[in-house]
């Protein structure tokens, strides 16, 4: 979490001196296109089956100030995660679900796959660093061959970080054998919120 401030700080500093009214911080972030520019990161780099479609629902006008660049990061990494799933699991189902939500105090998004789910006993270790539950060879030679998504053991950890940045929250609701769910919280922040750092 220091480290994070710590790049902000000084991400802020620079972008303010490169006269960005705001800085790091959009005023208009906007969930729905960001969530559309991370599947097409996702599509753009792995050799998944075709047939995993990502279907959109919910209010794709919500706009609100927040760091577009931690919330790109937090759906990027739990879409890889359910692109995972989902192509490792044996249903005919490969869709995948997003579901955009505007609250009172925070914009809920719900990234829900029918993958193969987590069991209950490994679901504590998943926000741990350096945890994985994939099996593929992630050294340097074969990544540079056959690219990888997952497996790296920090994508969740660190989303869970960025999204408490700022009040937000992750939670996960997984049903092994039948699939997960996982709700991503982003506070709102106020343009007249004082933001303490």
């Amino acid at each position: 979490m220091s480290r994070i401030s710590i790049r902000f700080l000084i991400g802020q500093h620079l972008s303010i001196i490169n006269n960005k009214n705001y800085g790091m911080i959009d005023n208009n972030c906007n969930p729905y296109k960001i969530t559309q520019n991370a599947i097409e990161t996702v599509c753009s780099h792995t050799n998944y089956d075709n047939n995993i479609k990502y279907n959109i629902y919910g209010n794709n006008n919500i706009n609100l100030m927040y760091i577009s660049s931690h919330l790109y990061y937090i759906i990027l990494e739990i879409l890889k995660n359910a692109t995972v799933a989902v192509y490792n699991s044996e249903k005919k189902d490969k869709n995948i679900d997003i579901t955009i939500n505007d609250g009172i105090e925070d914009i809920i998004i719900k990234i829900s796959d029918n993958g193969n789910g987590i069991k209950r006993e490994v679901l504590p270790l998943v926000y741990s660093f350096l945890y994985t539950s994939s099996d593929k060879d992630i050294s340097k030679e074969n990544i540079e061959r056959n690219p990888v998504i997952s497996g790296f053991g920090h994508g969740l950890g660190l989303s869970k970080i960025f999204s408490n940045y700022f009040g937000g929250d992750i939670k996960i609701v997984s049903s092994y054998g039948i699939g997960t769910d996982i709700y991503i919280y982003i506070k709102k922040i106020n343009s007249n919120e004082k933001i303490i750092i």
